[in-house]
């Protein structure tokens, strides 16, 4: 039976991003992080003061990874995967895939997965919801050797590990669809794609996370809402928004029991801005109990002698 929760709001960052997205807890900054794809911009927020800091990037950033390095940050520019730092606003490049034919493909959605490599995927920006499926979901390590995970791929989306890290989320999400694979840490392969749930109308699979309890956690561009489903696939919750379009969520705060939530402005009408106008602000929700997983850090290359 699904369960409609209104957890409370303990904070709004008023930031009006474009296009929030990638939000994560790092404990060692005590502070959330998360970018602006439109606007190149990288934000830390922290829990314990509320001081929110902001960095203007080289280039736009689809999605962040932590690192085993508290100073620096794994990304997914729209180009390429590199090591960005945060003291100086470095970069590091990793991996640069031979997409520069094609302007119109650039990474988005990324996490590191369990056994400390950077997964990230592309996109196509032409034609909104009905994009040709020409992105796919990249692997990443340290070295900078890489591996496709998924090809044929509209808009890579919702990338998630179960707490074992035997089973891989990904979205595609013009298809509306959610997909389940059975998922090797070890080697770090995807295997046996299945279809794990599925969207309707308007409404898109964007970011998404998996808690302790292995349910998987899902913002709906265009829905309004998150959803929580079961291991199953069978929806167990639904958090409504107050906004239409939110993007990226995890669940952090010193207890991981504060669900974050990022959303965007990007192709709001003025009305729709007017109705809804914390649209591109990222929330904190307070959860009943401590439910979030630790994100998982990028294995950094050893240090040269």
């Amino acid at each position: 039976m699904t369960e409609t929760v209104n957890f409370p709001l303990i904070g709004e960052a008023q930031v009006q991003n474009t296009l929030g997205e990638g939000i994560l807890w790092d404990p060692r900054h005590n502070a959330f992080f998360w970018t602006d794809i439109l606007e190149s911009r990288l934000f830390k927020w922290r829990f314990d003061t509320q001081a929110i800091q902001a960095w203007d990037l080289p280039s736009r950033a689809g999605s962040l990874g932590l690192t085993e390095d508290p100073e620096l940050l794994v990304v997914a520019f729209e180009e390429g995967i590199g090591l960005l730092s945060m003291e100086d606003g470095e970069i590091e490049w990793l991996f640069v895939p031979d997409i520069t034919q094609k302007p119109e493909i650039r990474f988005n959605d990324g996490r590191v997965d369990p056994k400390g490599r950077f997964c990230a995927g592309t996109m196509n920006e032409k034609d909104e919801h009905t994009k040709t499926p020409e992105g796919a979901l990249y692997q990443v390590d340290e070295q900078g050797k890489h591996a496709v995970l998924v090809d044929n791929v509209g808009v890579s989306n919702g990338l998630s590990w179960s707490p074992c890290g035997t089973v891989m989320y990904f979205a595609d999400s013009p298809t509306q669809t959610i997909y389940r694979f059975d998922y090797d840490p070890v080697t770090g392969t995807a295997s046996n794609r299945q279809p794990f749930a599925t969207t309707q109308g308007d409404e898109y699979p964007d970011g998404a996370i998996c808690d302790a309890e292995g349910n998987h956690w899902s913002a709906k561009w265009g829905g309004h809402r998150i959803v929580v489903y079961g291991p199953a696939g069978e929806i167990k919750q639904v958090l409504p928004m107050p906004v239409p379009q939110p993007t990226c969520l995890c669940i952090g705060g010193p207890n991981h029991d504060v669900l974050a939530v990022t959303s965007a402005r990007v192709g709001l009408s003025e009305q729709t801005l007017d109705e809804m106008p914390s649209s591109g602000n990222v929330f904190l929700f307070q959860l009943p109990k401590s439910v979030g997983v630790a994100d998982n850090y990028f294995v950094l290359p050893p240090v040269q002698p």
